[in-house]
């Protein structure tokens, strides 16, 4: 590094030794005897190893610099194919048919029984005891 002027000179140096690993475990399985109910399990491990320099502007030198990273990540979820929409119209009917999703009605909300079967409700609850059957089987 040249004070008077502010320049620096740079010259290419292969530094070797940039690599990382990686690896994942996935678990999948039902969690009740009928298999309505999955739980899926992703696991990621990755090391990172990099090597660089950084300038030292207090000592005007450039340090090899070498840096690794640890990263672990979990994520835990339930398949879509058992998640249960519940609502109380022809549009929550609609989303969850859009969605790919079973749905289950409820005549206590804005519609009847009678106005929900006509939008094509399969499953509707009367009470609140009978929805909490339909979502445990």
């Amino acid at each position: 590094y040249d004070e008077k002027t502010g320049g620096r000179i740079t010259r290419p140096e292969n530094i070797n030794g940039n690599w990382n690993a990686n690896g994942a475990f996935m678990f999948n399985t039902a969690i009740d005897s009928v298999g309505m109910w999955n739980v899926n399990s992703f696991t990621n491990l990755s090391y990172m190893n990099n090597v660089s320099y950084l300038f030292d502007n207090i000592a005007k030198v450039s340090n090899r610099n070498h840096t690794r990273t640890t990263t672990v990540m979990e994520r835990l979820s339930l398949e879509p194919a058992s998640t249960v929409y519940v609502g109380d119209s022809e549009v929550d009917i609609e989303t969850a048919a859009n969605a790919g999703l079973d749905c289950v009605s409820v005549s206590w909300g804005f519609r009847t029984r009678k106005q929900l079967q006509g939008f094509g409700a399969t499953r509707i609850a009367d009470t609140c005891e009978q929805l909490a059957e339909m979502l445990l089987l």
